[in-house]
């Protein structure tokens, strides 16, 4: 809603033709969003239109019936290589962007989606249990995540020098972050380390990875992360041949003694 208010913000309802939203999609690519976002802002702006035409009659037609959204490859999966894991962290040790690796380091731990980071409270967080407990996320289900190793300690840290007027984790100069602020220096901490294709987003990928990497059924990596379906979870299967081998192997038992 920022991005279609700063962009078309100035706009009439009868001066958003389709080829308005055709550079609005031309422009967000250039500012390095992905299609997938694109089309969640431009879904909610086709929402809007249509209710202008059927139920208020602010307008006759809607721009979007000669208009496609993008849609992005919804089965993408990216998460960091050893050494861009190493790239990206020495990046966030520079000074200007410090404030932004516990963001980095929490996000990659929980797997939580950006915006339920950047809203991260520390009512949802308990460091005597180790866990965090989100209410509602964008499934509108509650997720509930030990916390790691790094990620508590990492909490530990902000605790001890937190501000008492708020209860937001990450704060910047006493303000609270957003999810277009950390999007954005994120994309320039990944240009420094010379990371290609890889948004903040992925960062939740990455978590879902390495913990099937790490042999975890696909049905535990599901509830950590709070997949509505489990076959959003199943894209990250191919990532664990050694499960698999196991699987199989598990079938020599059955062989009887005398066969072999």
């Amino acid at each position: 809603a920022v991005s279609l208010n700063r962009i078309l913000g100035k706009l009439f309802l009868k001066e958003v033709y389709p080829s308005v939203l055709e550079e609005y999609i031309k422009k967000r690519r250039t500012e390095g969003v992905s299609d997938i976002t694109i089309h969640h802002e431009l879904n909610l702006l086709r929402h809007a239109f249509r209710l202008a035409v059927e139920k208020w009659d602010l307008i006759e037609k809607t721009p979007f019936v000669k208009v496609t959204l993008p849609c992005g490859d919804k089965k993408r999966i990216r998460y960091l290589k050893p050494d861009e894991e190493q790239r990206l962290f020495a990046a966030l040790d520079l000074d200007k962007w410090s404030w932004l690796k516990p963001v980095v380091i929490i996000a990659r731990e929980t797997g939580l989606r950006l915006t339920n980071v950047c809203e991260l409270s520390w009512k949802q967080t308990d460091l005597f249990k180790r866990c965090i407990e989100i209410e509602k996320t964008k499934n509108g289900k509650p997720v509930w995540i030990p916390m790691s190793e790094s990620a508590y300690l990492e909490l530990t840290k902000l605790s001890r020098v937190r501000d008492l007027k708020s209860d937001r984790v990450f704060l910047v100069d006493g303000r609270p972050i957003n999810r277009n602020w950390v999007s954005h220096v994120f994309r320039r901490v990944c240009l420094q380390a010379g990371i290609e294709n890889f948004r903040f987003h992925d960062l939740r990928h990455d978590f879902c990875s390495r913990l099937i990497q790490a042999g975890q059924p696909l049905h535990v990596v599901a509830e950590l992360a709070g997949h509505e379906d489990i076959s959003t979870t199943q894209r990250y299967a191919h990532l664990s041949p050694e499960m698999k081998r196991k699987a199989i192997s598990s079938l020599d038992a059955l062989i009887p003694v005398s066969s072999r």
